[in-house]
């Protein structure tokens, strides 16, 4: 799930493009395949003998791009509302929580950023990309929101408050992405992961579990070093031993 990997805004302007009627190539805008990664290799086999047009030619780019293989997504294959009309919410705010409040892309930016394209569950079908499951927030005609991380339905009183070990995301991207899941789908993320994200973020008339729920010390024993950073370079936040500490009660 690709919450907190979302890259910088790229302008619609810059990234709009009619498609290559060329040969197909393995990646979106000709770009250079990353055949060094496991899986990315002889790519241009399953596409000999279409042209950069084809629907067959778009959907493998979309594949290869959803799996790695590729840094460049085949902007414009995928259309924001499902029924491929235009949104009549382009300068609607997509709060998929990479921004601060207040600067979250519009509709109309969001769909070139390359993370719009990230499938959920399903590689290679535009109804499982983020910009079609969150097309509700651009007033696509038979999209509605059908999940939310709060059971009140109302957003978490701690927006901000990150964590760095399941979903490397705040809570304002984790209430995008419950906002995408259709209602079936609701219960995939806190099962996932085995974490009351609802009360992790504060949700409104949800309850704090029992401290000793999940010990983060064997024997339930305490942190005797709190101010020490627990997570690595890597990480997406800097983590110490005591937000490690009060995360294991969520588990």
């Amino acid at each position: 799930l690709l919450v907190s990997a979302f890259l910088l805004v790229m302008s619609s302007s810059a990234m709009a493009q009619d498609f290559d009627t060329g040969p197909c190539t393995p990646c979106g805008q000709g770009a250079t395949p990353l055949t060094e990664k496991e899986g990315c290799t002889n790519l241009e086999a399953p596409l000999a003998g279409l042209v950069g047009t084809d629907t067959t030619c778009l959907n493998q780019q979309l594949v290869n791009f959803q799996i790695g293989c590729c840094q460049t997504a085949p902007f414009g294959y995928c259309t924001i509302c499902p029924d491929g009309s235009t949104p009549p919410g382009l300068q609607n705010p997509v709060p998929t929580g990479e921004f601060a409040e207040g600067q979250d892309p519009t509709c109309e930016e969001w769909q070139f950023q390359p993370n719009s394209l990230t499938a959920l569950f399903t590689d290679g079908d535009c109804s499982d990309t983020f910009i079609q499951r969150a097309s509700f927030y651009c007033d696509c005609p038979g999209v509605e929101q059908e999940c939310w991380l709060c059971p009140d339905k109302q957003p978490p009183t701690n927006p901000e408050r990150g964590e760095a070990w399941a979903t490397n995301s705040n809570c304002r991207g984790l209430e995008f992405l419950f906002s995408t899941m259709k209602a079936n789908e609701c219960t995939v993320v806190p099962q996932t992961f085995g974490i009351d994200f609802a009360a992790f973020c504060k949700c409104n008339g949800v309850e704090e579990p029992e401290e000793d729920a999940c010990s983060f010390c064997p024997n339930g024993g305490t942190v005797t070093n709190p101010e020490d950073v627990y997570t690595d370079e890597n990480a997406v936040f800097e983590r110490k031993c005591r937000q490690a500490y009060e995360f294991a009660k969520y588990i």
